[in-house]
């Protein structure tokens, strides 16, 4: 046993031989081989890993730059409607194609709920008409 020491010893494994004949069985030239094969294994995992970094950093950079900041609802309703004519203000309109002319934050348009809360916020009233609107929920604006 003091001869394969030595040997080992002096050796440029430092050691491992000895360690790798003792636990496994191994000769120096297949270790050599097992050790370079889980070599290449940890290059491929840091290799995945600066992958998986990069695609990280370009799907925040994608997130960031999705969509510009939308003002809020109750802002735009008011900025539309200062946009309208007097005439055209007066007269009762149908969400749906108020809606068109607002930006949603999640969607490219906000839901009509949202739309509904707001006008009532701003003192709108809902009203169903009858007859020739074909009972639509009309909103008629505060007097």
């Amino acid at each position: 046993m003091g001869k394969i020491d030595a040997i080992d010893a002096n050796h440029p494994s430092n050691g491992l031989e000895l360690c790798a004949t003792r636990h496994f069985g191994f000769r120096y030239g297949d270790f050599l081989m097992l050790r370079s094969y889980i070599d290449g294994l940890y290059k491929i995992v840091e290799q995945e890993k600066q992958e998986r970094e990069l695609a990280k950093q370009k799907d925040i950079a994608a997130l960031q730059t999705r969509r510009p900041e939308v003002k809020p609802l109750e802002q735009q309703l008011v900025e539309h409607f200062r946009s309208l004519s007097s005439s055209q203000v007066k007269e009762p309109l149908l969400i749906s194609d108020l809606i068109h002319h607002l930006k949603g934050r999640i969607r490219d348009h906000p839901h009509p709920q949202l739309v509904a809360s707001e006008l009532r916020k701003l003192g709108w009233q809902r009203r169903r008409l009858w007859g020739v609107q074909e009972g639509k929920r009309l909103w008629f604006p505060p007097t």
